[in-house]
């Protein structure tokens, strides 16, 4: 591992980071003439006019804000990220001026270019317009989905892959990725949420594969970044200079820059930008650059209110927003005077972020060759360093239970076999049968249930309970002391098996869990069962084998549930997923069935 210089840019260049004002307008004007972004740029592609929505919608509050006319909630946040761009109100307004007098049908979509000064553009609108323009933006090929958990490409494939999307990010300007992780993230068919996430995200490291044709003999080399979540945090930072850089090493990042650090409920946007040390300072861009934070948090404040976060790569509307923020941010970087290298615009779901915490995600930085220059060839390594589950309560994820006597007393819960939606709560001799999608609920005795049972079974409360793999109408269940279980079918009404001691229904099982095992489910899709008890934690079971393997604390498994309540939860399955939910008490989160 090669070794890294830092320089403290703490105090600012005296050229300024950006472009003249004057030049900006030109370049607007040029812009809205069929103008490529830069002289430098070749082989542009003007690519689809809906991109550059969002930054229409800015030009067009800006305009407004000119004639002295109210600001829409859109328009107020969009007009603030000119700021980036502008210093006072005046030169704001030239910008609003150029808009107004230009032909604006030839960078901007017909629904924004046509539309009247005197009317205000406002997120209602944005969607509305989004929705027609989606599948035209989302299908350029600047635009993409990672899914982290998908089987690893060949060698050969991710070079063609990474080489073909830094061709595509150079010819439009900009690049948009929504990174997701299936096997960690939103199951199709969820309806429940996950809970919030604390995460930190962090730079690793990174690595230089190609330097820039600077005149120096290593480059000098710096971050900027902007990240915002739905939940309202924002962060904008920069990282130091890096000197010394040379083909071939590695650069391990010490102190690690942060990325971002906050809670997130679905969604974390953010925009990384790589350059050459020139005029200005990282301190500096990243001033300018902060003025756009709000942008990003609108962006993934929108995201959030997707019912189902497992259809977003699925949804061009939700990789069009994407790309509106990518496109933003270039007009932003095109502005700058220093070397810029490349940006990387990124959405992450919290499957992602999940996934990130036990395995890094790789960012590639691509000097723009087709603009004419060499600046240079990097990929930043992401990691999210820490991350926990902020635990939510049992009314809220389950909110039917509010009218509940007593709902923090449920002793088990089982996903119903054969269904997608119903999860049964049990509590001493009755249970709720709870729809999770239209969150409405119905009370039952448990005789009910499970009639025809032997008269000395223990009825004080079921223990353990959960539904037969690869059965549509059998499940397991136990008395209240966990040592008897019996599998039964809920449909005939009868007993397939037991009532037996846990020995011989299971007898892969160890001592520890035949007599204190409180939770049982299913493992995913698998003909394995999950088995809990307080004091060893979980235990996976092969039902094809009757072996049992893989002893291991709650915690240790689940380590996002480290810290909180739900260290020794009891759980269940989730209908019509493979999550699980884990209570304990009043607290209870729907958790991921793969380890974080």
């Amino acid at each position: 591992m090669a070794s890294v210089t830092t320089e403290s840019t703490a105090a600012p260049e005296p050229s300024p980071p950006t472009v003249s004002h004057q030049e900006l307008l030109e370049r607007l004007r040029g812009r809205m003439r069929g103008a490529p972004p830069t002289k430098a740029a070749k082989n542009w592609v003007a690519g689809s006019k809906g991109a550059y929505l969002l930054y229409g919608a800015a030009l067009h509050g800006a305009a407004r804000q000119e004639a002295g006319l109210e600001l829409t909630y859109l328009e107020a946040c969009l007009v603030q990220g000119l700021r980036a761009f502008a210093e006072t109100d005046e030169e704001i307004a030239g910008f609003g001026r150029v808009y107004r007098e230009e032909d604006r049908s030839a960078l901007f979509p017909d629904c924004l270019a046509q539309r009247p000064i005197e009317e205000g553009y406002d997120r209602v609108d944005l969607m509305r317009d989004l929705a027609d323009l989606a599948e035209e933006i989302a299908a350029q090929p600047n635009i993409r989905v990672i899914d982290l958990d998908a089987p690893k490409a060949s060698a050969a494939d991710a070079k063609r892959a990474r080489e073909e999307y830094a061709q595509a990010k150079a010819a439009y300007g900009y690049g948009s990725t929504l990174v997701t992780a299936s096997q960690h993230g939103y199951q199709e068919g969820q309806t429940v949420d996950f809970p919030n996430i604390n995460v930190r995200v962090v730079l690793d490291y990174f690595t230089c594969h190609e330097e820039s044709d600077e005149w120096s003999e290593s480059d000098e080399l710096f971050w900027t970044m902007c990240a915002a979540a739905d939940h309202g945090t924002k962060r904008t930072s920069h990282t130091p200079v890096y000197g010394s850089i040379d083909k071939g090493d590695l650069y391990r990042m010490s102190p690690k820059p942060v990325l971002f650090d906050g809670t997130v409920k679905k969604c974390l946007v953010a925009s990384i930008e790589a350059w050459e040390k020139d005029h200005g300072s990282g301190a500096e861009i990243a001033s300018k650059l902060r003025e756009l934070e709000r942008n990003l948090y609108e962006t993934a404040d929108t995201l959030s209110y997707i019912p189902n976060p497992a259809g977003w790569k699925n949804m061009p509307v939700f990789l069009a927003l994407g790309a509106l923020i990518a496109a933003r941010v270039g007009e932003f970087v095109n502005a700058m005077k220093d070397d810029y290298i490349d940006h990387n615009d990124l959405t992450f779901d919290n499957g992602a972020l999940m996934a990130m915490h036990t395995g890094p995600y790789a960012v590639d930085f691509i000097g723009r060759k087709q603009w004419g220059n060499k600046e240079g060839d990097f990929t930043l390594v992401l990691r999210a360093e820490s991350l926990s589950f902020a635990p939510g309560k049992l009314v809220d994820t389950l909110p039917a239970l509010r009218d509940y006597d007593h709902p923090y007393g449920f002793l088990s819960a089982c996903a119903a076999p054969g269904s997608s939606e119903e999860l049964w709560l049990f509590k001493g001799d009755e249970y709720v049968k709870y729809n999770v999608r239209t969150h409405t609920k119905t009370v039952h005795t448990t005789k009910s249930l499970f009639p025809n049972l032997p008269s000395d079974f223990n009825w004080s409360g079921l223990c353990g309970i959960c539904a037969v793999p690869d059965s549509a109408t059998e499940v397991y269940f136990t008395d209240t002391l966990g040592v008897n279980v019996v599998r039964y079918d809920v449909v005939s009404k009868r007993i397939v098996e037991g009532p037996s001691p846990m020995r011989s229904m299971f007898p892969g099982l160890p001592f520890d869990f035949r007599i204190d095992t409180h939770s049982i489910c299913r493992v995913g899709n698998y003909n394995s069962l999950y088995f809990f008890n307080d004091t060893a934690g979980t235990r996976t079971y092969d039902l094809n084998h009757n072996e049992s393997h893989g002893e291991r604390p709650v915690h240790e498994k689940w380590p996002a549930v480290a810290g909180t309540s739900l260290r020794k939860p009891h759980v269940c399955n989730m209908p019509g997923s493979t999550n699980l939910l884990f209570r304990y008490g009043l607290d209870c989160a729907v958790v991921p069935l793969v380890m974080l």
